[in-house]
């Protein structure tokens, strides 16, 4: 399996203070099966202190290269979850470690979550980033107040290009009825493109991702939401051509 969005770079964001919590992450998804997990640090301009492509790249090396000491069956891959703003363009252009891999073409984006409301103009915004050749995953929509409340304005996004991911413990309850409500429709809608675990440690939503296989599952059939962690992941990582929803 595939973890698309997880905070596992030690001293990065407000992921694990040091690289023994990165371990323990590591760890706790090898035993789940995960392959391969996707480091995406905060980018959030005049939130966080926005971290760089040589920060990232190193702690990504050095937590690789214990990986491959201590023989756990896992690899991380670099990018970031990045908060939609009007310069987000600008930093894909001159930052391309922002997209998956490096593939200047999909990376992780994210609202925020406990607003009913949402940047004036961010239907443009998506808009102008799909124009100019990338598209957005969109990080636990489940989870954002506005797009609980007018599901029809996500839909819409994703109808013109742009792809949703939900966080496992949203599709298995664990983040509450109402997250798992709005999973279930997205899933039924077909609408998802990924389930990752936005994990930050192995106890605030930890490095697990077959529970939440098991409950897609009953919504959309086992086959469909294998997708979500396995070819469908790995098509974002490579930048190849994703169907959009009928």
């Amino acid at each position: 399996m595939i973890d698309l969005h997880c905070h596992i770079l030690p001293n990065i964001d407000d992921g694990p203070s040091d690289i023994e919590g990165s371990l323990a992450m590591c760890r706790m998804a090898s035993a789940d099966g995960i392959k391969v997990i996707v480091a995406t640090p905060h980018f959030k301009p005049g939130l966080f202190t926005l971290p760089t492509f040589d920060e990232v790249s190193e702690a990504t090396i050095l937590l690789n290269e214990r990986l491959a000491e201590e023989e756990v069956d896992l690899k991380i891959l670099i990018a970031a979850e990045v908060r939609l703003t009007t310069d987000t363009l600008d930093y894909l252009v001159k930052e391309r470690f922002l997209c998956f891999n490096g593939n200047g073409r999909y990376f992780l984006m994210e609202f925020p979550n406990r607003l009913e409301t949402l940047p004036e103009g961010w239907e443009s915004l998506i808009g102008s980033l799909l124009r100019a050749g990338y598209r957005p995953l969109i990080a636990h929509p489940e989870r954002n107040f506005y797009f609980i409340k007018n599901p029809y304005k996500l839909v819409r996004a994703v109808r013109s290009g742009a792809m949703l991911q939900l966080t496992a413990q949203s599709v298995t309850g664990k983040a509450g009825e109402e997250a798992q409500d709005f999973s279930n429709f997205l899933l039924a809608e077909g609408l998802v493109h990924s389930i990752s675990t936005d994990s930050h440690s192995t106890t605030s939503r930890p490095t697990v991702l077959t529970d939440a296989v098991i409950s897609a599952s009953e919504i959309i059939g086992e086959e469909k939401a294998i997708d979500l962690v396995t070819t469908i992941p790995q098509a974002i990582i490579d930048g190849r051509d994703i169907a959009f929803p009928e």
